[in-house]
């Protein structure tokens, strides 16, 4: 993961960190995998940083979404990404608003970290699907996409859910 570095803010390396943990479940509530990986903030949301600090826009990333994409051969997180290769919109895996997200501010004597998260659980109620990435957006449909991961893949039958914890903590330097 490439980090950056300008006038005090670290995304990347360090105490600075990104990464998504997904928790499948079958419709009788049997965990089927757990996992935890780094993400890819994309090009376009460090731009869109730069003008909220700027005070030239107002940016929201509480949008999230699935895709059933490949991410092999080229496809996989890039921070030049502005989309997921093949967002799906089978019911209950479709992009959706959410609630809430969590912003922590902790002071760990050797500077500041800022902690977001966003906490979703899918459920599908449609055809079984494979998943195989997932996406944070500023809008339900195109909008400035945030971040990306590749997941999976991970067959998602139909009634059973499809958890992902979301966090990105930046660090000051």
């Amino acid at each position: 993961m490439e980090q950056i570095q300008e006038a005090g803010l670290k995304i990347g390396h360090g105490p600075s960190e990104m990464n998504v943990q997904t928790w499948h479940h079958d419709a009788d509530g049997n965990l089927l995998e757990h996992t935890e990986q780094q993400n890819q903030i994309t090009n376009a949301a460090l731009a869109a940083l730069a003008a909220a600090i700027n005070g030239t826009t107002a940016m929201d990333f509480k949008y999230m979404g699935l895709g059933t994409g490949s991410t092999s051969g080229g496809s996989a997180p890039a921070a030049g990404n502005t989309t997921l290769v093949a967002e799906t919109s089978v019911s209950g895996l479709a992009r959706v608003l959410l609630s809430g997200g969590e912003r922590t501010n902790i002071d760990n004597g050797s500077g500041v970290l800022c902690k977001m998260s966003w906490d979703h659980t899918f459920t599908n109620g449609g055809t079984s699907t494979a998943i195989t990435e997932a996406g944070l957006f500023s809008a339900s449909s195109s909008g400035t996409m945030l971040s990306r991961v590749a997941i999976g893949p991970a067959t998602v039958a139909n009634g059973s859910t499809y958890r992902i914890l979301w966090t990105i903590t930046l660090a000051s330097a």
